[in-house]
């Protein structure tokens, strides 16, 4: 046998190697679908103006507007996801080249969930932390923006806040300072 097969047996049989990759790709994996998630959920929640409790499960339930479908969904009709991403843009909250790293980071977690055996067994294939790293960037980018262009205008409880004594609410709010200071 050549190396390279040596080391791919070894990575698939050897525990510590196999829970690495494991572990790894199941980081990436989460960490795409929390960003998805939030960056839906998020235009979703703003977008719904009807809210009632399910009967059955007690959930706060709600009714998205037509807007949502106007003012999102028809920048990319075809990929609510997508089209989420492009209403982030268009708001100034991300760029063009976050946009590119969420479309990376996008093919990489479709490559790493219907390709898994691959990162497991061949040393060929490794999870990016590139892309990884970026696709947190852009996480924290967007919550950002959001609690400085959405959370604290709306809130009536940030309008007397003393956020200079509170360790994570001083650095928002410097991040918050800087941007409406452009």
């Amino acid at each position: 046998m050549d190396q390279e097969t040596i080391n791919n047996w070894d990575k698939l049989l050897n525990p510590d190697i196999l829970k690495e990759s494991l572990v790894k790709a199941a980081l990436f994996l989460s960490a795409f679908e929390i960003l998805k998630e939030s960056i839906i959920e998020k235009l979703q929640s703003f977008f719904t103006n009807e809210w009632y409790r399910d009967e059955k499960t007690g959930e706060l339930e709600g009714k998205i507007s037509k807007q949502y479908r106007e003012h999102v969904i028809y920048l990319h009709p075809k990929d609510e996801f997508h089209a989420c991403c492009l209403w982030f843009k268009e708001q100034g909250a991300i760029s063009e080249s976050d946009i590119t790293k969420i479309t990376k980071a996008r093919k990489h977690r479709n490559e790493i969930a219907h390709e898994l055996w691959k990162y497991i067994s061949s040393v060929d294939y490794e999870i990016d932390k590139n892309i990884l790293a970026g696709l947190i960037e852009v996480v924290r980018k967007i919550d950002v923006w959001w609690i400085c262009e959405i959370e604290i205008p709306i809130n009536p409880n940030f309008d007397e806040a003393d956020i200079e004594n509170r360790s994570e609410e001083r650095r928002v709010g410097k991040e918050c300072r800087s941007r409406w200071s452009r």
